[in-house]
């Protein structure tokens, strides 16, 4: 291959490599640095943004060349496959393997980064890295802000991560690979990132992951993923989570926020995930996928309201009690979660609190029920809820 005096690829290697002769590793490195560099016109990337795609571009490497990783790749592999990721996707997807940091260290340097600075980065730094999978959490943009790190023999679920500030900064893994898919914005959700790489393998694009459990889902994070402009998450749980007995905490937090994205839920069992990490394989591909997604889903309000109902009910019947507490237990929550999306409370809430009740919309509400239940409180006309639920007495 044959680079001429005056190109780019002879300038970057003479100032990285301090006049030595280039490798190969080395040029593939800088073509992967130049592809993930900003449009033209906007400022090249921070030398340490540089460093961190190197080291992603050798651990993909790593996971994805046959040659290389030995048995740490054999059994990351199975992982992989075990959780229904496509091995034939690998190299397009955003993953890879840390072998070994002596090896990596040594690439690195090759590719012109100085000790001090690859030591700086604290990328080689945690001694439990060797043998496990690696990926990037990627900014909306696209930069590297963090990397998780996932144990191939864990079966818990449980990550590590650089930077453990990214659940402020970008609030799920993927957002940048998500919006890229062009879906509008629109994410689906999964608990577990092994999931995400799963469901992308299969076609799924516009997919991220919380990193952890759902109830790791902050109202803070939710606002963030707002701010940021996405307009609606499905959000993939296991069937036993959205029981109706309980509200979950994801639930909660979301109602919560000042400002969050449109709300789905959908059973993670339609989409071929298990229920306790790896208990089924995803196989579904893209088409069936988004099918299930379309299908299954219910709106995060309608399920609230079913929740209601379901606490509330005396079968057969509605006793009196029963019908007044959850009534009015929905009409508190109208009022609190009423975030200036009326229209999605009328259409996903009102209706099925309306239908359950079998409420006549010309009865009127009995507001002394409820404030008789709490000692000396009294009664808001505007908000129609207990003095103890509501601002207005402050």
């Amino acid at each position: 291959m044959y680079c001429g005096q005056n190109t780019n690829w002879h300038k970057w290697s003479r100032a990285h490599t301090a006049g030595a002769m280039p490798t190969r590793d080395c040029f593939l490195l800088y073509h992967r640095v130049r592809q993930s560099a900003p449009a033209p016109g906007l400022r090249y990337p921070a030398r340490p943004a540089r460093l961190m795609e190197a080291f992603l571009a050798l651990a993909r490497r790593m996971l994805a060349d046959p040659t290389t990783g030995g048995t740490m790749r054999e059994a990351a592999c199975r992982r992989l496959g075990a959780r229904g990721v496509r091995l034939d996707c690998l190299h397009q997807l955003p993953v890879g393997l840390f072998v070994e940091a002596a090896a990596i260290r040594a690439k690195l340097r090759q590719a012109g980064f100085g000790a001090a600075e690859i030591r700086a980065s604290k990328l080689l730094a945690d001694q439990r890295l060797p043998g496990r999978l690696v990926g990037p959490i990627r900014d909306r943009g696209g930069r590297i802000v963090g990397f998780w790190a996932r144990d191939v023999s864990d079966t818990a679920g449980k990550d590590l991560f650089l930077n453990r500030d990214w659940r402020v900064q970008v609030a799920v893994i993927g957002l940048h690979e998500a919006f890229r898919a062009g879906a509008g914005g629109e994410l689906v959700l999964v608990e577990d990132v092994l999931d995400a790489l799963a469901l992308q393998s299969r076609g799924l694009d516009n997919v991220a992951a919380i990193g952890g459990a759902s109830r790791n889902m902050s109202a803070r994070r939710w606002q963030r993923l707002a701010a940021m402009g996405v307009p609606r998450v499905t959000l993939a749980l296991p069937r036993e989570t959205t029981s109706y007995g309980r509200l979950p905490a994801v639930l909660k937090s979301a109602f919560c926020a000042t400002a969050a994205p449109e709300l789905r839920l959908v059973p993670s069992d339609v989409l071929g995930l298990g229920r306790n990490h790896g208990d089924a394989t995803c196989t579904l591909e893209q088409e069936s996928l988004r099918i299930a997604v379309k299908q299954h889903c219910m709106h995060a309000y309608r399920w609230q309201a079913l929740a209601i109902l379901h606490r509330h009910r005396t079968p057969p019947e509605w006793s009196p009690a029963a019908r007044r507490a959850a009534l009015h237990e929905a009409i508190n929550f109208y009022v609190s979660a009423n975030r200036g999306d009326t229209a999605q409370l009328d259409a996903h809430f009102v209706p099925p609190i309306v239908e359950g009740l079998k409420l006549d919309r010309r009865e009127p509400v009995e507001p002394e029920t409820v404030a008789s239940k709490v000692p000396g409180a009294g009664w808001c006309e505007l908000h129609r809820c207990v003095e103890t639920e509501c601002f207005c007495f402050d």
